[in-house]
């Protein structure tokens, strides 16, 4: 394996968490209990704010991480099936399919959601700052 192969699987996995972190987000951010947000944000709480901001703007917020997401998925898929293509040849192809969907509806879709989904405070307090400046 040559260091441009394993560089391009590191990216290809390092795109994933990114897509997880976008999916959890919105999960956490759609999620989130308002009145615990605003009293921690009037308490000072610096991510708080972020997060009253986010949610203040939650359709934007949403479709900045659709759209941010979407992105990162297309450009993990079409890394892949390079990668896949220049090993197996055309059948690369179907491999690249088949592997991507399974990883992205797994680790970038599914586990992120339920993670978020049972933690949005955490979630979102978390990743706010991020969040809010990729929605800028």
């Amino acid at each position: 394996m040559e260091f441009t192969d394993l560089l391009l699987i590191l990216l290809i996995i390092f795109l994933i968490v990114i897509s997880g972190i976008m999916s959890g987000s919105e999960t956490a951010i759609t999620a989130i209990s308002k009145p615990r947000i605003i009293s921690k944000a009037k308490q000072g709480n610096r991510r708080a704010i972020f997060v009253k901001n986010l949610i203040d703007s939650k359709e934007n917020v949403i479709s900045s991480l659709l759209l941010s997401n979407n992105l990162v998925n297309i450009l993990a898929s079409s890394l892949a099936t390079v990668f896949l293509y220049d090993l197996f040849g055309v059948s690369g192809i179907l491999y690249a399919t088949i592997l991507m969907t399974t990883l992205i509806v797994i680790f970038a879709e599914v586990l992120p959601k339920i993670y978020s989904i049972n933690r949005p405070n955490r979630t979102a307090l978390f990743i706010a700052p991020v969040i809010y400046y990729l929605n800028k």
